[in-house]
């Protein structure tokens, strides 16, 4: 049932030829698990792997849901004690995959990667575990091969905590070892993040490498089948990079999307997006996306029929940390939406995984943390969106098409250059320049609310004047041309 899914799983790119959802989309919290690590679609649903506490013990936790979000069956994976939580579902030959770190305390090495194979139904099949002797293993991500092998990646930390260097096993269908590779770079390493397959069928791993005192950039990282290294490369700017995720473009060219920081300050952070050629490792685009002060990207970069990015993860938005996706396109950085969600208010909400679904929707998945992260009950949370990004509690432009949020034609590129929005960041007064005749401007807020809108009589300049009463933050302006064409542009009010 879940075979035929594999290739959306490696090459997850295009959205395209999955199953319809029923209407209207859902937002869950689930109690019987802490979180939800990755998410997995098929013919019936969704499958999300994550933890929970079983007899006191932190154990796999693994839910099926319907498309409307009823929960068809969960279960408790049969690991040893204290197994910790699931990373990493995969679809796999009349069942799938689920990989992790695991323990147990009898063991003198306390962490080891872990690869599970499931029945359908969720039954444990097989559980073989990976690790080197007097070191921890924890695993960030996984990937099924072409041939049906799997390939885990993760950090190889020595005991005493001093010293991380990335860790890749490979095995086959069954869970046999093929190999194991530890890659250590220039200095510290803080970890794999993030692996994919390339069309030649060797893999490019994503991660960090401290480059200096508490410095760390893109550490990027390509191995043939067999694991031998063929070529490494660092990108970074000034400070800090970190958190990278890639998938493949899709021209086949490497799509990376990460977090930065613009100053010293672990505040002053922004999100940004390249493309790397696979052969040579030149850098093709470059672009920044979304400043902000606190968060992450957690989600592999997905990619629409149009070449647009998908991704997400946990950001600050007026001090609250709420679930974040962002679809943007990749030439330009301009967003062509951006929605944050939430299930309850007195609840951090991290995204760790996302995939596409039906009507060029997607579903997430990821966790609800109570503000201290230790009071309260942490549940897992599971959300289904549509091509707008609507849930069932959000409603997101409904007189708009999906064709209006997925599309960017030719000529709507080539004007972004043409329009200028100044001053950005604005104190609330925004003026517009435009080589074309312009129609209206509306503006809205992070969440999709409408909070200004004028006409602008068939002129190439305008004034905007913004409420006072409008709170801080990043707003989108769309501004619709004479010949049809809208074009958006994200704005930093700061006053």
């Amino acid at each position: 049932m879940l075979s035929k899914l594999r290739h959306i799983i490696l090459f997850g790119s295009i959205l395209v030829g999955f199953h319809a959802l029923s209407q209207p989309y859902f937002n869950k919290l689930i109690d019987k698990a802490y979180l939800y690590n990755s998410v997995l679609v098929t013919d019936t649903g969704f499958i999300a792997v994550g933890g929970g506490f079983v007899n006191a013990y932190r154990s796999l936790i693994i839910t099926a849901f319907n498309h409307e979000g009823d929960s068809l069956w969960s279960k408790s994976a049969g690991m040893p004690p204290n197994a910790s939580t699931a990373r990493k579902i995969l679809a796999a030959d009349s069942g799938f995959y689920v990989s992790g770190v695991i323990k147990d305390t009898a063991d003198v090495t306390p962490w080891d990667f872990y690869l599970a194979y499931f029945s359908p139904q969720g039954d444990s099949v097989w559980l073989k575990r990976y690790g080197k002797a007097k070191t921890m293993e924890f695993l960030e991500d996984a990937i099924i091969t072409a041939n049906g092998d799997v390939v885990m990646v993760g950090v190889n930390r020595t005991e005493s905590g001093d010293r991380d260097a990335w860790y890749v096993v490979k095995t086959d269908a069954q869970g046999k070892l093929i190999w194991e590779k530890t890659l250590d770079g220039i200095e510290n390493e803080n970890g794999c993040r993030s692996i994919i397959e390339t069309p030649e069928g060797d893999y490019v791993l994503v991660g960090e490498q401290e480059v200096a005192e508490k410095q760390y950039d893109i550490w990027v990282v390509k191995l043939n089948s067999d694991g031998d290294r063929l070529w490494d490369t660092t990108y970074g700017g000034e400070f800090t990079d970190f958190s990278p995720e890639i998938n493949l473009a899709p021209d086949g060219h490497l799509g990376m999307a990460f977090d930065y920081l613009q100053s010293s300050k672990s505040e002053s952070r922004a999100i940004r997006y390249i493309k790397m050629n696979r052969f040579t490792t030149e850098v093709m685009t470059d672009v920044a996306i979304l400043d902000f002060n606190e968060g992450s990207v957690l989600t592999k970069p997905l990619y629409d029929e149009y070449g647009n990015v998908i991704i997400a993860g946990n950001f600050v938005v007026e001090f609250d940390l709420i679930g974040l996706v962002i679809k943007f396109n990749p030439a330009t950085g301009n967003i062509i939406w951006s929605r944050e969600y939430t299930r309850n208010s007195n609840l951090q909400h991290y995204i760790y995984d996302i995939q596409p679904a039906s009507n060029d929707g997607f579903v997430f998945c990821g966790s609800g943390f109570p503000e201290d992260h230790m009071g309260g009950v942490i549940q897992g949370w599971i959300t289904t969106i549509d091509c707008k990004g609507a849930d069932s509690l959000t409603h997101y432009f409904p007189n708009e098409s999906c064709e209006d949020y997925t599309s960017i034609s030719e000529s709507t590129i080539a004007i972004e250059d043409a329009v200028n929005l100044y001053p950005n960041p604005t104190n609330g007064s925004v003026s517009l320049r435009s080589s074309t005749i312009m129609q209206n401007v509306v503006v809205y807020s992070i969440t999709g609310s409408l909070v200004h809108q004028q006409s602008i009589s068939a002129s190439k300049s305008a004034e905007v004047k913004l409420d006072k009463t409008l709170p801080n933050g990043i707003y989108l302006v769309e501004i619709k041309l004479q010949n049809g064409e809208k074009m958006r542009k994200k704005l930093s009010l700061m006053r």
